[in-house]
């Protein structure tokens, strides 16, 4: 019988890991100016305070929220890097960021239904396709919606449903944010600010990347007859409990 540690391989070799932190950091970079430029405005929202201002402010929150757990699921996963990221930090900023984008969605909805700048009804929020406001961008957040709060749900019951079922109700995740910011960035009045284009450049990029490595390693421990999560049953860490 083979040893553990043939089974189940451990995490991808350093020069690998220098390679990843190699790639994070030119997003990371580009993100700083993006916030530096995004300050003026996000102080705006307090100086002219309303609800359209409230409900933008809202859902790029529940965008960088739900990009946090995606991209801390990804690490979780594939241990990418290694020892440089403990797993149960990983997994608590993975639980922290799925549950708060989820109650920023939720206040960019409801604040939104109360807009009169756009005048969204609840069909219109919460139905793909019933919006007359740029409907195919709007129908994309309807369906990131549901896909987030399908994982959460699952999350929730993760002990009730095992941990097949869980997993393959996890797997939204990957296009709840794909869902997520193509929303944003075809719906969203923002998108034509440099500092929004950055920051969907920047995040986009790095989660692309991650799930780019995740599904090589992936492929890599099938064809060696391991798992890259580690243990037997690990992916990404449960978005809530």
């Amino acid at each position: 019988m083979r040893k553990a540690d043939d089974r189940h391989p451990g995490p991808p070799p350093y020069r690998l890991r220098l390679a990843a932190l190699g790639w994070l950091l030119p997003p990371a970079a580009l993100a700083v100016p993006a916030v530096r430029a995004g300050l003026p405005a996000v102080s705006r929202l307090f100086v002219e305070p309303s609800t359209w201002h409230i409900t933008r402010a809202a859902g790029i929150m529940a965008y960088l929220f739900l990009w946090l757990a995606a991209v801390t699921g990804l690490l979780l996963s594939s241990r990418l890097l290694g020892l440089a990221a403990p797993p149960p930090l990983l997994g608590a900023a993975h639980q922290w960021g799925a549950a708060w984008s989820l109650y920023a969605t939720v206040v960019h909805a409801v604040i939104l239904r109360y807009d009169h700048w756009v005048s969204f009804r609840w069909p219109d929020i919460l139905l793909p396709f019933a919006s007359t406001y740029r409907t195919g961008a709007v129908a994309l957040g309807v369906y990131a919606l549901y896909a987030l709060v399908g994982v959460q749900v699952t999350s929730y019951l993760r002990a009730r449903l095992g941990v097949a079922t869980w997993r393959l109700a996890h797997a939204l995740s990957v296009p709840a944010y794909v869902l997520a910011l193509a929303h944003g960035v075809w719906a969203g009045t923002d998108t034509a600010q440099p500092w929004v284009q950055a920051l969907y450049w920047s995040t986009g990029s790095v989660f692309a990347f991650l799930l780019l490595a995740r599904l090589l390693l992936t492929r890599g421990a099938r064809a060696g007859g391991g798992a890259p999560g580690g243990r037997h049953g690990e992916g990404t860490a449960p978005t809530a409990r």
